[in-house]
C-alpha cells in the first residue's frame, strides 16, 4: 500500500463524530486519541500520569489498557466525576489521597504570618480578634449571643480534643464565659463529630456550651490577597461563606456468624445532615430551589449523597475503598443505597488481643463536594 511507503508522521487524525462521547467541555480529549498516545508511548504495566486529570479520561483509558496510573486534580467536581467513572468501569482498587491544600501552601510560600492570617479570617467572619490570644475573636451573632470564634492552624486538622479544650476555656473566659463556640477549621480529624459527641457524653453536664464547627472555604487565599484595608474586609465578608460541617452518623453494625470462619457485616448510614446547603438565595428561583432541596433532604437524606465508600479493615492511616456506592451523572443518576453488606473472614486467633475488634472506616461525599468520615468498631 502507498501508506506503508510514507515516512512516519508526527500528527494523526481521529474521527470525533461520536456525539455520545461529547460533553461540551472545551478541553475534552477523544478517548481514541488517548488510546493511540498511551499505546504508542507505553507498555502494559507502565505508569501513566496526568497531573491535570479533569474528569479522568486519561486514567480511565490507562486502566482499560492495563497501565498503572496516577492523577491529580484541584477541583472537587473533577475528583468526584473521576472517582465515579473509575468505579463504574470496575477499575482495580485505587486510593484517593489529599496531599495538602493549595491555598494553605500559598500562605506559607508568600511568607504570610499565621497570626495575621488568623486575624484576617476572624475579620472576614465578622469577629474582632482578641489581644494576646492568637486565633481567638469575639462576634455578636444575629440572635444577640456573643460567640467565641477560633481559627485553626493551616497545617493541622482540628481534633475533637482541641474542640473540647476550647469549649471548656470558652465557658470560663472573661469571667462571664460564652454560650457558643464557633470553630473555623481548614480540616478536621477523620472521626471528628463522633469523637466530639463521645467526649460531650463523658463530661455530662460539665460542657453546656454550644459548639458549631465550620469549614474555612478552600478559596480563602484569594480573599486574603484582596483584604488590604478594613473597607476591603467589610466588603469581602459578605461574599465569604463559612459553611457548617456536615453531620454523619452510622448505625450500629450488625454481625452474623456464618459458622465457616466467616461473618456477614451489615452497615448503614443512620443520618447525614447538611447544615448549610450552598445554593444562592439571592433570587426567587434560588430560594425555591433551596426550599425544595431542604424538604426532600429532610425526608430522604440519601438524595444529598454523591458517593460513599467503606474500608472494612481500616488500619488507622490509609483509607482503602473496598466497597462503594455512587449516585452517577446525568441519566444514570440515582439515589444511593444507604446500607452495605459484606462477607469477611474472621480475625485470626493471633490478632485477638483486643477482643477481635475490627475497625471499619466510612467516607461520604455529598453532591456539593463536602466530605465526612466515621469509624466504627465491631
Amino acid at each position: 500500500m502507498v501508506e506503508d511507503l510514507l515516512p512516519p508522521r508526527d500528527w494523526f487524525f481521529i474521527d470525533y463524530s461520536r456525539k455520545s462521547e461529547r460533553t461540551g467541555y472545551d478541553t475534552q480529549k477523544p478517548i481514541a486519541i488517548l488510546e493511540k498516545l498511551i499505546c504508542a508511548s507505553s507498555n502494559e504495566g507502565d505508569l501513566v500520569a496526568d497531573f491535570f486529570c479533569g474528569s479522568g479520561t486519561t486514567l480511565a483509558v490507562a486502566e482499560k489498557l492495563n497501565r498503572r496510573w496516577i492523577g491529580s486534580e484541584l477541583g472537587k467536581v473533577g475528583i468526584q466525576v473521576t472517582r465515579a467513572r473509575l468505579v463504574e468501569q470496575e477499575a482495580k482498587p485505587f486510593l484517593i489521597e489529599n496531599i495538602g491544600n493549595y491555598q494553605r501552601e500559598m500562605i506559607y510560600l508568600t511568607g504570610g504570618k499565621i497570626y495575621k492570617m488568623q486575624n484576617l479570617i476572624l475579620k472576614l467572619y465578622g469577629a474582632a480578634p482578641r489581644d494576646k490570644m492568637s486565633g481567638l475573636g469575639i462576634r455578636k451573632a444575629e440572635d444577640g449571643i456573643e460567640e467565641l470564634v477560633y481559627v485553626g492552624y493551616p497545617d493541622r486538622p482540628v481534633t475533637a480534643g482541641k474542640a473540647e479544650e476550647l469549649a471548656q476555656q470558652a465557658q470560663k473566659l472573661d469571667g462571664k464565659g460564652y454560650k457558643r463556640l464557633i470553630i473555623l477549621g481548614w480540616d478536621y480529624e477523620y472521626n471528628y463529630h463522633q469523637a466530639l459527641e463521645s467526649r460531650k457524653r463523658a463530661l455530662k453536664d460539665k460542657l453546656k456550651i454550644e459548639v458549631i464547627s465550620r469549614d474555612i472555604p478552600p478559596d480563602i487565599y484569594d480573599y486574603l490577597k484582596k483584604a488590604k484595608t478594613e473597607e476591603d474586609i467589610e466588603a469581602l465578608s459578605e461574599k465569604v461563606k463559612f459553611y457548617e460541617r456536615p453531620y454523619l452518623k452510622m448505625d450500629t453494625p450488625e454481625v452474623k456468624d456464618l459458622k465457616d470462619g466467616k461473618v456477614e457485616i451489615s452497615l448503614e448510614i443512620k443520618r447525614y445532615v447538611l447544615m448549610d446547603i450552598p445554593i444562592s438565595q439571592t433570587s426567587k428561583k434560588g430560594q425555591e430551589d433551596y426550599a425544595a432541596l431542604m424538604k426532600i433532604a429532610k425526608d430522604n437524606f440519601a438524595v444529598l449523597i454523591d458517593y460513599w465508600a467503606i474500608d472494612w479493615n481500616y488500619d488507622g492511616f490509609t483509607f482503602k475503598s473496598q466497597w462503594q456506592a455512587f449516585r452517577g451523572n446525568g441519566k444514570k443518576a440515582k439515589t444511593v443505597i444507604t446500607e452495605a453488606k459484606e462477607i469477611l473472614e474472621k480475625p485470626a486467633p493471633a490478632s485477638s488481643k483486643q477482643g477481635k475488634k475490627r475497625i471499619i472506616a466510612v467516607r461520604v461525599v455529598d453532591i456539593f463536594g463536602n466530605d465526612a468520615g466515621a469509624v466504627v468498631e465491631v
